[in-house]
């Protein structure tokens, strides 16, 4: 009764059918049922396509149609559980066409099975034999032709496709993009004369930008761009018009400081000025074959409560007598309009729908039973409505924590994933008023004037005969799973988009916290990860971050293979390092401890397992620096006596340094020397401690010592023989070498690349060193040290 009751009270002239009767639930309870698609047949019948996950079993996708008696039993249209990805649809008369990704370790792929005469066809895989192909998007021409664009990586980065099919066979698929920068999230349409557009985000001059182009007559048009620069212009999503005029909507996202190395969570820069902190909106245009309108009023406010975080997924549709509908999630971040009292605590995001009425918006009305995760919903045009299809966990129910901490108390959000239709009259409305929209800008970016280039991090080393590549990553990010940030992290779509182009990772990890991750979730986190693996080109680990409070402290545990086991720290045990370990008995996993001097969630070093504490995360974007109290960029809670990385290492733990990202939009990076760009190559140098840690891109830092890689354990009689080569993207402040914890050689070398040598005559016994590198901007790089026994 929540949305009736809202539509009552707003004067929505959006009336739902049955008013009374509320959505219709078309998944199986049993199940954990997510990413619906919707398409309506020639009958006026809606379609709903979605993938339902099974604990111990996994994903199958299924499929439900709607007749006059009800909605069918849900049929698996996949033969065998696997790893099955965000489904389309699509209709020719009264045969559907559903497509989906199939993700392994090996291969990306899309495929397709039709239900014609109640049959379904044995799935076939529809995208081409090389690369890696996702994302597929579906319309139909008047002629009932299927077409089909998708995303798909076969020359060295991300391009869009389009290919048709007749019913018998697929068309050569056609190359929709040329730029050479990654092309992410296509959707498309056909109008009334067979016109095909498709429309795409591009990251190019450090900006995310969306375009599209048209196909007709066998031909491809040149690309109009839609957006703006400055902004994040993400998720297009397109409808046409009774003009045929193409309708598109689409999040733009400002992230001021996306990239910086931090502290991303200060309120204020190292500036001291006061930071602008992110936010979205949802853009609407009309583009008519010439020129770009739009609506004349701006969208109106959300209803109290509500905020766009990380974004909307906004879906557009227009039905025949011209009625722009438009429908997106939203996150509640209040409750009884008073702000939650605890971080963490029940949230969720709700479906949004509008309707343009002449130069006006309707209230906007909260759809019944929506309240779930920030999952785009799905929308089809019937003869006199509009269906949408979208998922619910359930969230609105009353939040049981009895304690905000995220050590403790915070459960995973969400109950079982459900698939709820709606069926709404869009009534009639006045002919959309528009304006010209405002000219795009030439001016780039604020990210393009401090981007610095791939080519800045190219380095490679020849070691006892091995060819070594320096591969820059990030081991330590959250996605909206973690409920400490409220949901205002992005989906993992969309870090993982960002790392590709932003970071400019060749290796990542999402760490979503394991206590805050149901098994689905879980499961979605492992399969996300094979989903953008690209060997040769981009790494993807699986791993998380299990909590505890000081002494034990946090840690992100990696693993390079699955199936992997999760251990929700506060949850199923593990709430010291040694009951991790042992349940980690037998698995290939490495366990960073981080944030080690905080005293709220560091660590006083009292635990160690050199079998899996191989690492140390000595920086993160998210805070600072815990290297050692009153260390260059020290996070103003770093405190805690006895827990920085220098206490560690004097207690003789060989650990290797890496830095991070953690919550927030910063970036800092994890650099190994790896063999190849591989999921057992990357883990084999985190494992051997041939790393380095760096706040920035493109720093490059090789320390040696007797001319043993950093990372390894030597012993000599004589004295030591190190040397530095280090190079930046702007001039070099400081190198220093870093003895036992103090500073035994220093150079300035006031250039962008310095090679250093010099000898060392430590006394006998035990001893580390690692070469710290500054830049003149501040930038900050660690090696992982080497561990000498002086005879």
């Amino acid at each position: 009764m929540r949305a009736f009751s809202l539509l009552l009270l707003l004067g929505s002239t959006f009336v739902p059918v049955p008013a009374a009767g509320g959505p219709d639930l078309v998944s199986d309870a049993s199940q954990y049922d997510g990413q619906p698609a919707l398409a309506v047949d020639a009958a006026g019948a809606p379609w709903v396509a979605w993938v339902g996950f099974a604990k111990d079993k996994g994903d199958q996708v299924f499929c439900a149609r709607r007749a006059d008696s009800g909605w069918s039993r849900p049929v698996a249209v996949t033969t065998k559980p696997g790893n099955y990805v965000r489904p389309a649809i699509a209709c020719s008369g009264e045969t559907a066409h559903v497509f989906w990704t199939a993700t392994t370790e090996e291969k990306t792929s899309i495929w397709m099975s039709r239900c014609a005469a109640g049959k379904w066809s044995e799935p076939a895989r529809v995208s081409p034999a090389d690369g890696y192909h996702q994302n597929p998007e579906a319309c139909v021409d008047p002629q009932g032709r299927v077409w089909l664009t998708w995303q798909g990586f076969v020359r060295g980065n991300y391009d869009i496709f389009l290919a048709s099919f007749d019913g018998a066979r697929w068309s050569d698929p056609a190359t929709v993009t040329a730029d050479p920068g990654n092309d992410w999230d296509p959707a498309i349409v056909c109008d009334s004369t067979g016109k095909i557009t498709v429309a795409w985000c591009s990251f190019r001059e450090a900006d995310y930008d969306l375009y599209l182009a048209s196909y007709a007559d066998g031909k491809l048009s040149g690309e109009t761009r839609l957006s703006d620069h400055g902004g994040y212009d993400l998720h297009p999503w397109l409808a046409v018009d009774a003009k045929d005029r193409v309708w598109c909507a689409w999040d733009r996202i400002a992230m001021p400081y996306h990239g910086d190395s931090g502290g991303t969570m200060e309120d204020r820069d190292r500036s001291g000025e006061r930071k602008e902190r992110p936010k979205a909106e949802i853009v609407l245009r009309c583009f008519d074959g010439s020129k770009l309108l739009r609506p004349v009023r701006a969208l109106p406010d959300l209803p109290k409560g509500y905020t766009l975080q990380h974004c909307g997924y906004p879906k557009i549709a227009v039905d025949r007598a011209g009625t722009v509908l438009l429908f997106h999630r939203a996150l509640m971040h209040e409750a009884g309009g008073k702000p939650r009292e605890r971080r963490g605590t029940g949230y969720w995001w709700d479906v949004i729908a509008t309707r343009l009425d002449g130069d006006r918006w309707s209230a906007p009305l909260v759809l019944e039973k929506s309240d779930g995760y920030l999952e785009e919903p799905a929308v089809g045009l019937g003869a006199d409505s509009v269906w949408i299809a979208y998922q619910m966990e359930h969230r609105g129910l009353p939040d049981d924590d009895d304690d905000g901490d995220h050590h403790v108390g915070m459960r995973p959000l969400g109950e079982n994933g459900d698939i709820y239709v709606t069926k709404l009259a869009a009534g009639r409305a006045a002919e959309p008023a528009l304006e010209a929209a405002p000219a795009l800008s030439k001016e780039p970016s604020a990210l393009s004037r401090r981007f610095v280039p791939r080519s800045a991090a190219k380095y490679e080393i020849e070691y006892g005969g091995t060819k070594y590549a320096a591969l820059f990553g990030d081991l330590h990010k959250h996605s909206n799973i973690s409920r400490c940030s409220s949901g205002t992290e992005p989906s993992l779509d969309d870090h993982y988009r960002y790392s590709h182009d932003v970071c400019r990772y060749d290796f990542m990890m999402m760490s979503d916290h394991s206590q805050h991750t149901t098994d689905f979730n879980w499961w979605k986190l492992q399969k996300s990860a094979d989903l953008y693996y690209i060997p040769d080109y981009f790494v993807t680990l699986f791993g998380y971050e299990a909590s505890n409070r000081h002494p034990i402290g946090h840690r992100n545990i990696v693993f390079p293979a699955r199936p992997a086991p999760i251990i929700r720290s506060t949850l199923d045990g593990g709430r010291t390092g040694r009951e991790i370990w042992k349940a980690l008995d037998g698995v290939r996993a490495i366990t960073i401890p981080h944030t080690s001097a905080d005293p709220g969630m560091g660590t006083d070093w009292r635990e160690h397992d050199p079998k899996f504490e191989r690492l140390v995360e000595i920086f993160q974007a998210c805070r600072g620096s815990y290297e050692s109290d009153g260390c260059p960029r020290q996070h103003s809670k770093a405190t805690a006596k006895g827990g920085f990385v220098q206490d560690a290492l004097a207690k003789g733990y060989k650990l290797g340094i890496i830095s991070s990202t953690d919550h927030g939009y910063g970036v800092s990076y994890a650099i190994v020397y790896a063999k190849s760009a591989t999921r057992e190559d990357v883990f084999d140098a985190l494992y051997n401690r041939r790393c380095y840690a760096s706040t920035a891109y493109g720093i490059v830092l090789d320390f040696r010592a007797d001319g043993h890689l950093m990372g390894e354990e030597i012993a000599t009689d004589k004295d030591v023989a190190l040397s530095v080569f280090a190079r930046g993207y702007a001039k070099i402040r400081s190198v220093e070498i870093i003895r036992d914890g103090k500073v035994a050689h220093s150079w300035k070398p006031e250039r962008a690349e310095a090679k250093l040598e010099c000898r060392d005559d430590a006394a006998k016994g035990a001893h580390y060193y690692y070469a710290r590198v500054i830049l003149e901007d501040g930038e900050i790089a660690w090696s992982s040290p080497v561990w000498v026994d002086v005879k």
